[in-house]
């Protein structure tokens, strides 16, 4: 099929297939789906998918009465730290709504510190700030026109992209800002839905293999590393809790990469054959439980799936209950991985919110990372790493204060 072709067959169809279950939005009958599926797979002795089964929110339960730890970590220290880091976000926001751009990535900081922001609950959709910045990222995104080409069908070329965002990890997270727009501005008509939609489209067009690689330019022709490969499905995730839903062929495609290129010891690593990281393997497991979600839900609960097709997740919990601990212990060594403190700790956030787990790796993968980010917060509100000030302080405002933190 043509690009011209499926990106019409996309919008006519609203970028679906035969229905899959989205997580993590439940309705009643789907509840009491759940339950009869939990009794069936209790007698036949059978594995739930990852994700299919958790509740609505994976947010795991916190004491909120506990007292502060050794690492003085209590809910009033967490939030006074969201606080500061958001009021660090403010201040440095340009006049046209954007952040500073870091090396490359002119659109990343911008999109994670507005998907933070909005994702702590402290700021409004509706303020100013987060205004001018979704105004200033939707002015960045590639015209259906241009991805077309000079012709129907052509795909689009590097040189008639460079002014717009083309960049597979800002892609997906710019998805992830629109989405938190929509969650706040009504799911259904807001105006942040066709800016979240040609994000997904450009993504799902764009991989060759269920990989990515640093660029997407809706050809069919993205291959790479696992790191972009994560934010490529970061990004078409937030399509699917936006209630859109996604050809299955492109989660056919990405979890045959993901079962491909996971190493014996049941990690991954940033690229195939590369020695397992923390960071890789976190998002591996993200990776592997949204694509079974979305492929095998149905199954599940029918108890018709058969369980042995989660054991590339059961081995890459393994790995983590090995090696999470160690690697958190050292957020910037090898076993981590060399992508720094932030991103890893996001990867990790997210392999728990898809997964719905309060522990990886034997350990409360919450409380070691808030621990660890509220010892390394500066004076001024801001935590600086590989990414710089503003992308890293917005990963750990995502962190402390997102939806999958305790509350």
């Amino acid at each position: 099929m043509g690009i011209a072709m499926m990106r019409e067959k996309m919008n006519r169809e609203h970028l679906c297939c035969p229905p899959t279950i989205h997580a993590p939005h439940i309705t009643p009958q789907r509840l009491l789906g759940v339950v009869a599926a939990v009794a069936c797979l209790a007698m036949l002795g059978c594995n739930a998918p990852p994700s299919a089964l958790t509740a609505p929110s994976t947010r795991p339960a916190a004491d909120t009465n506990a007292p502060a730890g050794p690492d003085g970590l209590s809910p009033e220290a967490v939030e006074k730290a969201v606080k500061k880091g958001i009021e660090y976000l403010k201040k440095s926001q340009g006049a046209d709504g954007s952040w500073p751009a870091h090396g490359d990535y002119t659109v990343a900081p911008t999109a994670i510190a507005t998907y933070a922001m909005l994702e702590s609950g402290m700021i409004k959709v509706t303020n100013p700030k987060i205004k001018s910045a979704l105004d200033w990222l939707g002015k960045r995104q590639i015209p259906v026109r241009m991805l077309r080409g000079p012709h129907p069908g052509a795909p689009a070329t590097a040189g008639s992209t460079d002014i717009f965002c083309h960049k597979t990890y800002e892609l997906g997270l710019r998805a992830n800002a629109f989405l938190a727009a929509m969650e706040r501005s009504g799911t259904w008509n807001s105006p942040y839905r066709p800016f979240l939609k040609s994000d997904v489209i450009m993504l799902v067009l764009s991989t060759a293999d269920g990989s990515y690689g640093d660029d997407c330019f809706g050809d069919g022709k993205s291959s790479g590393d696992n790191f972009n490969s994560l934010y490529g499905l970061f990004g078409v995730w937030a399509c699917v809790q936006a209630d859109m839903e996604v050809p299955r062929a492109y989660w056919h495609k990405v979890l045959k990469h993901w079962q491909e290129c996971q190493n014996a010891d049941g990690g991954w690593g940033l690229a195939a054959g590369k020695p397992s990281t923390a960071m890789a393997t976190a998002g591996g497991l993200a990776a592997m439980s949204v694509c079974m979600d979305n492929l095998l839900a149905d199954g599940y609960l029918d108890c018709k799936a058969d369980p042995n097709g989660l054991a590339p997740i059961n081995h890459a919990l393994a790995w983590m209950d090995k090696n999470l601990q160690p690697a958190l212990a050292d957020p910037n060594g090898a076993l981590a991985g060399p992508v720094g403190l932030y991103p890893f700790l996001h990867a990790v956030q997210l392999a728990a919110q898809v997964t719905g787990r309060k522990y990886l790796g034997g350990v409360d993968w919450y409380k070691l990372g808030a621990a660890e980010l509220l010892r390394r917060q500066r004076p001024d509100g801001s935590w600086a790493g590989k990414d710089g000030p503003h992308a890293d302080t917005a990963y750990a405002v995502f962190f402390l204060g997102g939806k999958s933190t305790p509350r």
